[in-house]
């Protein structure tokens, strides 16, 4: 054993390890959240507390900050070295993120960066992946966020939709349930792991299978 640090208050549930090996985010079941510093040897601090829990986290593989979801869907990123909200951080608590991505009750479950992009990441639920480009504008409320989803063809209608109702969310819904889906290191490609809802169905014991009225 080169190093041990001193435990936190509860037992750990979520751990995020940087790309390079240089920092560590470990969240308890009490709902800190504490960022080491592995080439140092010595703990950076605990985040902001929150009053929802952390249910994914990631750090940017190119910038030293770490992004993390909360069970209410909201989305925060954190410098790894100072723990300070990073400008899109800011930008995201300023404007608030949109009442439809709030009113979501899939919990997100995985959070990964584009390796070749850091400005894009995606996160997962059961029902949908969505990814988030840092550097477009966030959605306001008034425009519809589900307008699109990825990987269709738009119509030629919506080809003319102005560049200022373009936003930084792409959603896809095609697949679900979903089990994962993340970036890959090779450049443009997506793992997506889904079970079919009929699957789930089939491997259910007799008794818990239910027929629908007029089946």
């Amino acid at each position: 054993m080169l190093h041990s640090f001193s435990p936190q208050a509860d037992s750990i549930n979520l751990l995020s390890v940087s790309k390079d090996g240089g920092f560590i985010a470990a969240t308890d079941l009490a709902g800190e959240t504490h960022v080491y510093n592995l080439n140092k040897r010595k703990t950076v601090g605990k985040l902001p507390g929150y009053k929802h829990r952390v249910t994914a986290m990631n750090f940017d593989p190119k910038m030293a900050s770490l992004m993390i979801a909360y069970s209410d869907r909201t989305l925060k990123e954190f410098s790894a070295s100072t723990l300070s909200y990073t400008p899109w951080s800011r930008t995201v608590y300023k404007s608030g993120l949109h009442p439809a991505w709030l009113s979501r009750r899939d919990l997100i479950g995985q959070l990964t960066f584009n390796p070749q992009n850091s400005d894009q990441f995606l996160v997962q639920d059961q029902q949908s992946f969505t990814i988030i480009d840092k550097a477009k504008p966030l959605p306001r409320p008034h425009q519809k966020l589900y307008k699109e989803s990825l990987g269709s063809s738009p119509s030629p209608k919506k080809r003319k939709t102005d560049k200022e109702e373009q936003h930084s969310f792409s959603i896809c819904q095609k697949f679900k349930p979903l089990l994962f889906a993340g970036c890959l290191e090779d450049p443009g490609w997506i793992l997506i792991v889904e079970r079919p809802k009929q699957s789930i169905l089939e491997s259910l014991p007799p008794s818990l299978q239910q027929k629908k009225f007029g089946t």
